[in-house]
């Protein structure tokens, strides 16, 4: 969660680190909802980008506090999946039109470094 918290997003005239952007995100869902369109701006993503992260790491904190395993299971795998979507959601456009999308990918990469073992991690636990 933390390294997905620190990717660098760019917003109006200047950049921000997508932690600061969750705080205004459950707001946004219920004031103007959730419009998913990859044909979109940079910009006109990130509000989208924001509720579908503070909605994943809200999953995979609860995760955190179930015993059961089956519930733990699920909750990781929708919640790292919804922030996995945030990611892809994100960065999809044209990059040489903006940059800003590249930039987000680079500040991304730890974070899909990290969520493909902890992928891994989740997938043995549901073998044993």
């Amino acid at each position: 969660m933390l390294l997905h918290s620190l990717i660098v997003i760019g917003f109006g005239h200047g950049i921000g680190f997508i932690i600061f952007f969750d705080v205004f995100a459950i707001p946004h869902l219920f004031t103007n909802g959730i419009e998913i369109n990859f044909n979109s701006n940079y910009e006109d993503r990130v509000m989208d980008v924001a509720v579908f992260s503070a909605v994943g790491k809200i999953l995979l904190i609860l995760g955190l506090l179930f015993k059961q395993k089956n519930y733990k299971i699920v909750l990781n795998l929708i919640g790292l999946s919804l922030l996995l979507f945030s990611v892809c959601y994100l960065t999809y456009g044209n990059w040489s039109y903006s940059s800003l999308f590249g930039i987000s990918f680079s500040f991304s990469i730890p974070f899909l470094i990290y969520s493909l073992l902890f992928l891994a991690t989740i997938l043995v636990e549901i073998k044993k």
